[in-house]
Parts: structure tokens; C-alpha cells; sequence
């Protein structure tokens, strides 16, 4: 099978070995695998997976179809689409999931179309909801929301109800956070426009100092992207005074039973919102699979929305 490879921090497609299955597992043929900041850092020998996953092979989400399955899997799965979000590996023509980690999808629509959704929709979910816990009529700064999970969590936040505040540096940027519904602004207007009592922080550095800010008296932060800065400098007075809470959160090193969770929710309550109209799926750029590097090139550009591969089906 074809697979992207990393080779010395940078990226080649090659051939490999098809991925064994063990019992609890399902082979899926996939049709699309999305690109993550994660799979960047991989590249770039920052961020390797878990152990027991291949770190050569890139890639946090896909959807497929399931071609085969373990001899205590169920299967009346074969020949299903579906979708999930895994530790690594997952940019080949086939990988390997554990049964309880699949979402499925409608069976009637596009496979491809749901390459990069698990990833962004299923991180932006836990993040405000199950670690901020998000509010009918709160209000929530989504912080660099041009991205994929940027625009999932503008998407999740409107839908249930609450006042939506999302930043982006370029004009092009807050344009397209406008479009979604969402109040528009640039990382130097954020301290102005709280008061906040959730912040989803994907980009670090100052803006989370100004956010700090502009929380609400029991505000949340919830950080889970740093593409500014990694490092700030807090005044702790100003969590005591707030009664604030700050945490973080990370989807790829989570076990088969949290993920398992995650994905009957997503499944249950995220995914009908699709078919019903609330929202659309991600924005998304394709590259086959053959154009892995230049895919990797334009994710690192300026963008909005989401990059995925394609594979032959």
C-alpha cells in the first residue's frame, strides 16, 4: 500500500506493508486522511506517537471504508464508511482502528468528504464542552479560529447557543469568522472585548495573557494549540481574583476506552447536525496522495478551514 513516510523531517510517499489486525480491530480502506499542526511537529521530530504506533507514518484522522475485521469484531461492519480519529499512522491507503473507535458516517454520502472531520470536530467538542463546559448564552473567545478547529468550535459554540468571539491576525481571516456567524476580531482587540466566561486558546503567547484579562469572575480557559507561543508570563493574582481555571487538553495519547467514548458522542449528537442543516462540513483542500509534499507545503501556508489527502478507491 501506499503511505506517506517521513524521511529525514520532510516527507515521501512509499510503499509498504499493509497494517496487521489483531481481533478487536477493523482494516478500513481509507479515502481520505486529514492534516493536523500535529502532523507538522511529527515531521519535524517534535511530537513523535505512543508507543506501539508507527512514527513514520503521519496522520491523526481518516474516513474510510471498513474492508475487513477481527475474528471478535462485528462483521456486519464490512463495507460501512466511516470515520475516527487515532494516535498516528492513519495517512495509508489502509489502517487499522480498534472497533469501538469508529464513528459512522451516512452511508449515502461521500466518504472522502469526511477526512478531516473527526480530528477538529471531536477536539473541539472535548475542549469546550467537557473540559469548559460551555453554557447555553455564555460567552466564549476562540482564539486563531481560522483553522480546522477553530471552525469547528465556532460551529459546536453557535449551535448550543452560546455568544461566539473568534480572532484571527489577517483580514482575510476575521472575513471568514464573520461569514460563520461569529463576532469577528484581531488578537490586539481581544482584552476589549470580554467579558469572557470560556477561551478556547489555540495560538498562546499574549493572547492568552489578554484573554486572562477579560475572563469573567469563575472563567474558563482551555488551552489546546500553541502556534504563537508556548511561554507566558502570568500574574497569578488575576486567576485568584477571577477564580479562574486553566487547563489543557490533548486528544492522541488518550486510551482506546476514552477515545471510545468520544466517539459515540460525536457519533450521537455532532455528526446528525451535519445532516440536519446547523452546519456544514469542514472547508477542506484535496491533495492525492501522490501530492503529499506539496499538500504539506500549503498547510503550512496562510489558509482557513482544513487539508486532506485522497487515496484511489
Amino acid at each position: 500500500m501506499k503511505a506517506v513516510k517521513i524521511v529525514e523531517k520532510s516527507v515521501e510517499v512509499l510503499d509498504v506493508e499493509v497494517p496487521h489486525m489483531g481481533s478487536d480491530d477493523l482494516l478500513v480502506k481509507v479515502a481520505s486522511a486529514g492534516l493536523n499542526a500535529a502532523d507538522l511537529l511529527q515531521v519535524a521530530g517534535n511530537y513523535p506517537p505512543p508507543p506501539g504506533v508507527d512514527p513514520s507514518i503521519p496522520g491523526l484522522e481518516f474516513a474510510g471504508t471498513v474492508a475487513a475485521v477481527g475474528s471478535v469484531a462485528d462483521d456486519h461492519l464490512i463495507g460501512k464508511k466511516v470515520m475516527a480519529i487515532v494516535a498516528g499512522a492513519a495517512q495509508a491507503e489502509f489502517i487499522v482502528v480498534h472497533k469501538s473507535n469508529v464513528i459512522t458516517v451516512p452511508q449515502d454520502s461521500d466518504i472522502a468528504q469526511w477526512g478531516a472531520f473527526p480530528e477538529v470536530y471531536t477536539t473541539a467538542f472535548d475542549a469546550i464542552f467537557r473540559q469548559a463546559n460551555l453554557k447555553i448564552g455564555e460567552r466564549i473567545l476562540i482564539t486563531g479560529a481560522t483553522g480546522g478547529v477553530g471552525s469547528a468550535a465556532i460551529d459546536l459554540a453557535k449551535t448550543a447557543g452560546a455568544v461566539v468571539v473568534a480572532s484571527s491576525r489577517s483580514e482575510g481571516g476575521r472575513s471568514y469568522i464573520a461569514a460563520k456567524g461569529a463576532l469577528a476580531i484581531s488578537p490586539e482587540e481581544i482584552s476589549t472585548n470580554g467579558d469572557y466566561d470560556v477561551v478556547l486558546e489555540l495560538t498562546g503567547g499574549t493572547s492568552t495573557i489578554a484573554a486572562l484579562s477579560a475572563l469573567k469572575i469563575g472563567g474558563r480557559i482551555v488551552v489546546i494549540g500553541l502556534t504563537a507561543n508556548s511561554k507566558v508570563e502570568i500574574d497569578l493574582r488575576q486567576i485568584m481574583a477571577r477564580r479562574a481555571t486553566i487547563c489543557g487538553s490533548t486528544l492522541r495519547a488518550r486510551s482506546i476506552a476514552e477515545k471510545s467514548l468520544l466517539a459515540k458522542v460525536i457519533g450521537e449528537q455532532v455528526v446528525p447536525l451535519v445532516g440536519s442543516g446547523k452546519f456544514v462540513l469542514p472547508p477542506t483542500t484535496f491533495f492525492p496522495i501522490e501530492q503529499a509534499k506539496e499538500a504539506y507545503a500549503y498547510f503550512t501556508s496562510s489558509k482557513t478551514g482544513k487539508v486532506a489527502l485522497t487515496f484511489d478507491q
